[in-house]
């Protein structure tokens, strides 16, 4: 049993930090919102280690600073690190682009072709939500369609 529970807490550290970092690209925490530790713990029914944890990985990744005695808040970001986070989404995007289009299966860009077609409705009715959350979909395959996991976790971190 000893090993079941070392399984599951990785598991759920990356659980929390994905539901997390969803929340932040979603609008749900917004920056400079504090996130505290006990109010998480007792949503995913979990101890503090493995939120501790997931807020130490979403700070590796610039989503949230850590500060001693102050907790963790999502970060704002200068609008400086936006420009450059930006301008490396254009080459990842652009190398992810360049990889799918030799490997991505047919069903594959035949569903990209769907998600396009749907997003320009939502867009056009003006169904920001909607049309974001197929954006994202849209994107999402393409970087799966590269078939080069590295290259696909690399842009959804920056994401």
């Amino acid at each position: 049993m000893a090993g079941t529970a070392h399984i599951k807490s990785p598991y759920r550290t990356t659980e929390i930090a994905r539901w997390i970092r969803d929340e932040i690209e979603r609008g749900g925490f917004r920056p400079g919102d504090r996130l505290e530790e006990r109010p998480l713990s007792e949503r995913f029914k979990v101890s503090k280690t493995p939120v501790r944890e997931a807020l130490i990985h979403l700070s590796s990744l610039g989503l949230v600073e850590l500060r001693q005695r102050r907790g963790a808040t999502v970060t704002l970001l200068s609008p400086d690190q936006i420009v450059s986070m930006f301008e490396l989404m254009t080459e990842l995007e652009s190398v992810a682009s360049k990889l799918a289009a030799g490997r991505i299966s047919p069903d594959d860009l035949e569903e990209m072709a769907r998600i396009h077609d749907s997003s320009e409705v939502h867009f056009n009715n003006g169904d920001v939500n909607a049309y974001y959350a197929l954006n994202r979909e849209f994107h999402e395959r393409l970087y799966r369609g590269a078939g080069n996991p590295y290259l696909e976790a690399s842009i959804k971190d920056i994401r």
